[in-house]
């Protein structure tokens, strides 16, 4: 039996925060747009998410779609299909209940949810546990996402944006 050390996990909160997830949800449906300049927000006029091809060219979200196209002259603009996003949240957070119950929806594309106690469950360590979602989430729906564990929501949201994209990192009470 590993030695397990309490006292750095006293809890543990994660986050999930879905990359680019407009984008994601569009290009997991679409697959021929993987690996390209992608933006989504074309009813509007402006940026209302994009891939990370799209953000290496200079693209930032808010931009005005006129000042995309001379930025990115190959970037595909799309219309943001709100429907299909919301189906995918949904599926995001029902994959997650398979492996805690306490789950705080904090948007369409992120949230949060206690891990405390749940190792013995999965016979596996909290950051394991985070990659085993990451992986079910890419298999199930395509969508890449970042999770951050730690002993706050605070903590762990600021774990899940130090790797983005598909980044895990989890920070211990001993380490922090």
């Amino acid at each position: 039996m590993r030695n397990i050390n309490i006292k750095s996990w006293p809890q543990a909160i994660a986050h999930l925060d879905a990359d680019a997830f407009f984008v994601g949800v569009e290009q997991a449906l679409h697959p021929e747009l993987k690996g390209k300049a992608v933006i989504t927000g074309a009813e509007r006029g402006m940026v209302i998410a994009l891939s990370y091809e799209a953000k290496a060219c200079g693209v930032k979200r808010g931009m005005p779609v006129s000042e995309v196209t001379h930025i990115c002259p190959d970037c595909i603009l799309l219309p943001t299909d709100y429907e299909s996003c919301l189906l995918f949240s949904k599926r995001i957070f029902t994959i997650l209940k398979q492996y805690t119950p306490c789950i705080e929806e904090y948007s369409i594309d992120e949230g949060f949810f206690d891990l405390t106690g749940t190792r013995r469950m999965h016979h596996k360590d909290y950051k394991e546990i985070a990659k085993d979602i990451q992986q079910t989430i890419y298999q199930e729906l395509g969508l890449s996402v970042s999770i951050g564990v730690s002993l706050s929501k605070s903590l762990a949201k600021l774990c899940s944006q130090l790797r983005k994209p598909a980044g895990i990192t989890a920070v211990k009470g001993r380490h922090i």
